[in-house]
């Protein structure tokens, strides 16, 4: 049998580790506080992501897949407190930056927290010649994952966006832009796996759900690839990425 839902993320998994070193290499030459959490960002979905690899491929124990499931969220809550925490870091509001990373954290902590407690088995269903493994969260807390990271997302798009258009360089506007599509396929793969999925049982919703993750990591990649000599200094957070 083979792991489909596991199997898909890899493409996902490559891209973003070679995101993650392509920041840390940036990160290396200007020792930007900005950059610093734009690494913090990617290698915490790449903790998540790689957290989840394991299951169905090395390990098999249904009880130890579902803790899996339950645990490996809160890296994109992490990532997610980062990059909102870097929106105020940009615009030099530290106690929003502090108390929004704060609550961010709290908040997956617990989300995650709390279903891994009940020590259970996760489901398989088979549909020949894939297996496919679902987590017992349950439609409540599915939706409060979905929703806690959702709202957050929704504040980094309108923040670049916003952002990106008023900007007078075209590079700057662009790039900006290529973000806020990237944020914006993050958003949907969240909506689709947690919050749609969240009261369905039906194998295809997380094919689904790795697609739109495999896009907006493919529009990060333009991102990173994306660059130009000179900007200005108050630019370098997205330049330099």
């Amino acid at each position: 049998m083979i792991p489909i839902v596991t199997i898909s993320s890899i493409p996902a998994l490559i891209l973003m580790l070679f995101i993650s070193y392509r920041i840390y290499s940036s990160y290396r030459k200007t020792k930007s506080r900005t950059i610093n959490y734009f690494l913090k960002v990617f290698l915490s979905f790449l903790v998540g992501g790689l957290l989840f690899l394991p299951n169905g491929t090395l390990i098999k124990n249904p009880e130890i897949i579902n803790l899996i499931f339950n645990i490996y969220p809160f890296f994109f809550f992490l990532g997610t407190a980062y990059n909102v925490a870097l929106t105020f870091e940009i615009i030099d509001k530290q106690i929003l930056k502090k108390f929004s990373f704060a609550m961010i954290v709290i908040y997956g902590l617990i989300i995650c927290i709390i279903p891994a407690m009940e020590w259970q088995a996760a489901p398989m269903y088979v549909s020949e010649p894939f297996v496919f493994w679902e987590d017992t969260r349950g439609p409540l807390f599915n939706a409060l994952t979905g929703i806690g990271i959702l709202l957050p997302l929704l504040w980094i798009v309108v923040f670049y966006l916003y952002n990106g258009l008023k900007s007078d360089d075209k590079y700057i506007r662009n790039k900006s832009l290529l973000m806020v599509g990237s944020f914006l396929f993050f958003l949907f793969g969240n909506i689709t796996d947690y919050i749609f999925g969240a009261d369905t049982n039906i194998f295809y919703i997380s094919l689904y759900t790795a697609f739109w993750y495999i896009v907006a990591i493919v529009l990060l990649f333009l991102v990173v690839e994306y660059k130009k000599e000179k900007t200005f200094l108050k630019e370098e957070a997205v330049n330099n990425v």
